[in-house]
């Protein structure tokens, strides 16, 4: 929007006084800065996250972006842009890079994508501290007291705060549920607020709280936060004699399932097909909602289910909202006094829903790579079958994914280098000895080209031109590989190189997770002198430390007899992007 210069000013004055060190806070030099991603309802989305130090509890400012005027004064600005500050809010959930903060509907709609937000530095939520106030630590004069809890009485909170505005609040969840329910707390003249969570709405052992003053207009927490809450049990026998229905002394599903409740769960489904969700909820159940995001976003978007006949209820994710390579998910249900209850799966252990891409849709398969077309690379591995005998084997390579028949195409460099011993002439055993030993080296140039005729069918031919002290050679190398790159798979190939050797594989790929793959392989060959064969095997593991990162590590045995058995250990490091 477009104000007068003089507006600005009056604005950004006053939000100054409303808003205690925000002034200071609004130089980047004093705090990380990041902006606003996304504006939901009172959520506010910031790339801000642990990467730049924030924790739970970490106050944020939030600034609204002003455009000014252009007139002379104003170009002699670094911007045409001014950032007024609106709110002090503070993170509820914290991510690695994106984390979100919750503020009144107000303040909400005056936020826009790529508005600024700074982490206030220096303060710690919920530590008590002498210096002056300032709505970023915890008041080291508010007195806490509770009642013992009892789940057949009321429970009782009195908060002495002598300088507060009246607006505390109690945010309290018991055991299995999802959210916090909000209580506002009432005052008296002498500074006494007082709150009660009667008893009908006690529904577990243990229940966890936290309170939030205000100081200047900034949110303060008190006794806990959300990500360290405080925590009162009951007593065992008190739970026993207490009026509480059986199915609630239960873990969260059971009481759903053992008031009708049923959820048959999506196994897979495609890229741009929507993913569907199905319910029965009979009486007293109400209000099933479906929790739902990709694989590897921070937080869920929340749904509410659609009423259909028989007590059904029913949600569909958009095609555009459903990306790979999987969709999680939990479901919530209402009980009759309209608690609400996790019915399936937990925000930290969620329902996951594998999308499958099809094999030529670039979009698909590109976001199933985390994004990425390209990868640069670097392996060595040393391999010993004991004795003075063994190989040396190392590969750079670059690789791009063309994403169709032809998959991918890769080209690398790399060399052999080693010693072993010569069968003798008469035939027999090798004599392992120094008189026998023999140096080889084969220093080669490659390219691999993978053809992918089927999301779980793939070859891989790999043209080798090498030279050593006998000359130039030549060396092909193939692979088949059945099953998903991504999912278990299995791949079946064999080299041959001149002045090398041959060498067979068979080998087993295990994803664990989204960051992690594991195999086991077997090689039956005669490299490095193309004369006496052997074997090894070695378990991989490949992680990715990010998106962009990812570390392989080799480690396993070989061997040509079992008196002549070896190490083989490698290790590697690839770039994605």
């Amino acid at each position: 929007m477009y104000v007068p210069t003089s507006a600005v000013a009056a604005v950004c004055s006053a939000s100054m006084l409303l808003l205690t060190g925000a002034a200071t806070a609004a130089e980047p030099s004093r705090a990380p800065a990041g902006q606003v991603v996304k504006v939901t309802g009172d959520r506010v989305y910031v790339s801000i996250g642990s990467q730049q130090g924030a924790v739970p509890g970490a106050p944020v400012v939030l600034f609204e972006t002003v455009s000014l005027p252009t007139n002379a004064s104003v170009m002699a600005r670094a911007s045409s842009h001014e950032y007024v500050p609106v709110a002090r809010s503070f993170l509820i959930e914290v991510g690695e890079r994106v984390s979100y903060a919750q503020v009144e509907l107000r303040v909400a709609e005056r936020l826009s994508i790529g508005d600024r937000v700074e982490l206030v530095v220096g303060d710690r939520p919920g530590a008590p501290s002498d210096e002056p106030r300032d709505g970023t630590g915890e008041p080291h004069d508010v007195i806490v007291g509770t009642s013992p809890y009892k789940t057949d009485s009321p429970l009782l909170f009195d908060v002495f705060d002598p300088i507060g505005d009246g607006a505390s609040v109690l945010h309290y969840r018991f055991d299995g549920e999802s959210e916090y329910a909000r209580l506002a707390l009432a005052g008296s003249a002498d500074g006494h607020y007082h709150a009660a969570i009667p008893p009908e709405v006690h529904r577990a052992r243990t229940v966890s709280w936290y309170l939030t003053v205000k100081r200047s207009d900034a949110l303060t927490f008190v006794a806990g936060n959300p990500a360290q809450p405080a925590r009162l049990q009951a007593p065992r026998e008190d739970v026993s004699a207490a009026p509480i229905p059986e199915w609630r002394s239960v873990s969260p599903e059971r009481r759903a399932a053992q008031l009708g409740y049923d959820h048959a769960r999506p196994i897979a489904i495609s890229w741009g097909d929507p993913l569907g969700f199905s319910v029965y909820a009979p009486p007293p159940l109400k209000a099933p909602r479906v929790h739902y995001r990709a694989a590897g976003d921070l937080t869920y978007v929340r749904e509410a289910m659609q009423l259909e006949p028989n007590d059904h209820f029913t949600f569909t994710v958009p095609p555009d909202a459903v990306t790979g390579p999987a969709m999680e998910y939990y479901l919530t249900v209402e009980d009759g006094d309209g608690h609400e209850l996790l019915a399936t799966g937990t925000p930290e252990r969620p329902i996951a829903v594998s999308v499958k891409a099809d094999v030529f849709d670039v979009g698909a398969q590109q976001s199933r790579y985390r994004g990425h077309r390209h990868r640069l690379a670097a392996f060595g591995e040393v391999v010993s079958f004991g004795g003075d005998e063994f190989y040396a084997h190392w590969e750079a390579d670059y690789f791009y994914r063309l994403f169709s028949t032809l998959y991918r195409l890769r080209m690398g460099l790399g060399s052999y280098n080693g010693q072993g011993y010569h069968l003798p002439p008469s035939g027999g055993d090798v004599v392992p000895s120094e008189q026998n030993t023999v140096g080889v080296a084969w220093y080669y140039g490659y390219s691999e080209f993978e053809w992918r005729f089927h999301k779980y069918f793939a070859v891989l031919t790999k043209f080798m031109l090498g030279i050593n002290n006998e000359g130039v050679g030549v060396g092909v190398e193939g692979v088949l590989r059945i099953g998903d790159e991504l999912g278990l798979n299995l791949e079946i190939g064999g080299l041959r190189a001149a002045n090398l050797g041959t060498s067979g594989l068979f080998r087993l790929n295990i994803p664990a997770g989204r960051d992690w793959m594991f195999a086991g392989s077997v090689w039956v060959e005669n490299l490095p002198l193309d004369e006496e064969t052997g074997f090894r095997m070695a378990l991989d593991a490949n992680w990715f430390v990010s998106d962009n990162l990812s570390i392989m590590a080799r480690v396993g045995l070989a061997a040509r007899t079992i008196d002549r058995i070896g190490p083989n250990v490698g290790l590697g490091v690839a770039g994605h992007f």
